[in-house]
């Protein structure tokens, strides 16, 4: 072999060591230009989604065509002051990640700026905070660290923000911090899983301290929150995808570079196959642009460390001149059952060896719940958790359960909740055998069942279109436990009556407030477990589809055993054939053209813009 042979076989694999490297960002880059649809747009009411996206995709590839027409897409609603992130609602953070887009991709010559920056410092309020935050007990939008934070990420790297803005809104965050480092979402609301941008403890710590470090913050309060995110990386950030994307990026900002690299190594384990990212906290566990686009941007601004463990392990230096070498860390996770027929629990049992101090075992369900338990010595044990899935379903539901030993992971395994034609009463935990560690043997605990303080259910949506013109609107809800309290939600236009309904429910509403021409709605509620019950509203005119996307979702809230908890209704894609508009006019050629063309714009459009609005809204 020549000279020659050898520089190309040298050349070949360092170009596949390169294009290795860049794998997961290429095909997250991927799925988010496959997921654009021909406006630039990645799906309706989801501008922020777009504008990471975009943020993505440029440094990645440059001024390319889907970065130009997500931005001519973005562009349009940034500058129309009638645009709906601009209405009454106030939604601070979607226009704020639509600015910030403009400015990561060196294109802010294309916006007007000071026309821009003006509405947005009027989305601040006297706390110094920007409002965007739907409240439901407040029934208004408030002020919140999320939308702050994304007001302040826009505005102060352009220096399109008074400095006095600046300070207020600053001390108003720091007002929001815990002892323990973390940020609530409000003054009154620690967090929301369903805010698509702070939906956790950690994605909003991570999101503030961002924001902060981009205003020249950098003190006492601010390592409180570097060390939390600290904390929580030892525990693998509870499988939360977009809370790793954000704490990478928090953690880079603030100098934090080796916790910066494993968060990115770690946010590599949880993309999925298609290419993209989906947060565990999420209604959907399909891939969505939102986190596949932080995701993407995290994984380009951070070089990912060849650790195995989701935060920086620093091995003791050994005293001797030639140190014996220590066997790695090993840990193993396996689920039985893997299959659930309705509501049940799946036993997670972990095994491990070789770790550097006493391990503790994290197993996050893939539900939101996660469970840390002590497994034994350093040596090597096993432990069992046990994964609660108390949720009815009429449909498959998947879950991806993980499990990690001192920040080392173990493996996934993907749950799987048969659809069920009844809601089935989990039976009682069975008492797992006894686990054989190093030198203890626990046996699993079953969580403790709280249901009387709790609410749990699903609902589905339809609407239909009468002769007379009228909408009447359904929503059928399952409940998973009994309980009394309240029914409420937000409707965009008066209604007349509720035509029909169970007698759980009583026969007026408690309360109705009106205002700007929406309807509040209130009704006192005692459900029995596993009761399925329908409310229907008459509403005295035809819905557009606008109508139908600014309707907000109901929730239930307990007031069991002096407790008070809510829930938003979940408007699950594929439990229900979504919001239907079917009418019975029957009269001509053009009375039917007309009644498939509503059909049309509320399954196609109706039901798509308002799943993903409510995504925004209470997501």
């Amino acid at each position: 072999m020549n000279s020659s042979f050898f520089a190309l076989l040298v050349f070949s694999l360092l170009a596949f060591a390169s294009f290795a490297a860049a794998d997961n960002v290429s095909v997250a880059v991927g799925w988010l230009k496959a997921h654009q649809d021909a406006g630039g747009s990645e799906g309706a009411y989801m501008e922020h989604a777009t504008a990471v996206a975009a943020h993505a995709i440029w440094l990645k590839e440059g001024d390319s065509s889907n970065v130009t027409s997500a931005l001519a897409f973005l562009k349009t609603g940034l500058e129309d002051a009638g645009y709906w992130y601009w209405g009454a609602w106030g939604e601070t953070d979607i226009p704020s990640a639509v600015l910030y887009s403009f400015f990561a991709t060196s294109h802010l010559n294309q916006i007007d700026l000071p026309s821009v920056s003006q509405r947005l410092l009027e989305f601040q309020q006297p706390s110094g905070g920007f409002k965007g935050y739907y409240d439901m007990n407040a029934s208004h939008s408030v002020e919140s660290s999320v939308d702050t934070a994304m007001a302040l990420h826009a505005l102060v790297n352009p220096g399109a923000i008074p400095p006095s803005n600046k300070t207020a809104a600053i001390q108003y965050l720091y007002s929001l911090q815990n002892a323990d480092g973390s940020f609530n979402l409000t003054n009154t609301t620690a967090n929301d899983s369903l805010y698509s941008l702070g939906p956790e403890p950690v994605s909003l710590t991570a999101l503030a301290l961002l924001a902060l470090r981009e205003s020249g913050e950098n003190n006492a309060n601010t390592a409180r929150g570097i060390a939390f995110l600290k904390g929580r990386a030892s525990s693998c950030f509870e499988n939360h995808a977009f809370a790793v994307s954000l704490s990478a990026l928090a953690f880079k900002a603030f100098g934090e570079n080796d916790f910066a690299s494993a968060a990115v190594n770690f946010l590599k384990t949880l993309q999925k196959q298609d290419g993209g990212f989906a947060d565990a906290i999420r209604t959907s566990q399909d891939s969505n642009a939102l986190d596949t686009g932080w995701a993407a941007v995290a994984m380009q601004s951070n070089p990912a460390s060849n650790s195995g463990a989701c935060a920086p392990v620093y091995p003791s230096p050994s005293p001797s001149v030639t140190p014996t070498p220590t066997p790695s860390p090993y840990c193993s996770a396996y689920a039985n059952p893997v299959s659930i027929a309705g509501s049940g629990y799946s036993l997670v049992s972990v095994s491990f060896s070789n770790m550097l101090t006493p391990a503790i075992a994290v197993v996050n369900c893939g539900t939101g719940q996660s469970t840390q338990v002590q497994c034994g010595t350093s040596s090597g044990g096993s432990c069992s958790v046990y994964c609660t899935f108390a949720k009815p379903v009429y449909y498959p539901y998947y879950f991806t359960a993980n499990a990690f030993v001192n920040g080392y992971s173990c493996g996934s395994m993907v749950i799987t909740l048969v659809s069920t034609t009844a809601t089935p009463t989990p039976s009682t935990y069975p008492t797992p055998a006894s686990t054989v560690e190093a030198t203890q043997a626990p046996s699993a605990t079953a969580p403790a069942n709280e249901f009387s303080k709790q609410v749990d259910f699903d609902t589905r949506a339809s609407a239909s279109v009468t002769p007379s013109g009228s909408t009447e609107v359904s929503l059928d809800f399952f409940t998973r436990n009994a309980f009394s309290g309240t029914l409420e939600f937000v409707l965009p236009v008066s209604f007349g009556e509720v035509k029909n309904q169970f007698v759980l429910i009583t026969p007026s509403p408690d309360g109705v407030e009106d205002f700007g021409g929406s309807t509040l709605a209130r009704w006192r509620v005692a459900l029995r477990e596993n009761q399925v019950f329908t409310v229907t509203l008459a509403i005295p005119r035809t819905l557009s589809p606008g109508d139908l996307n600014s309707f907000s979702a109901p929730r239930l809230v307990s007031e069991n055993a002096g407790a008070s908890a809510s829930v938003a209704a979940t408007f699950s894609p594929a439990a229900q054939t979504g919001l239907v508009v079917a009418s019975t006019v029957s009269e001509g050629f053009f009375a039917l053209l007309a009644a498939g063309l509503v059909v049309i714009a509320l399954v196609a459009i109706g039901f798509n813009a308002f799943l993903k609005r409510r995504e925004k809204r209470r997501f």
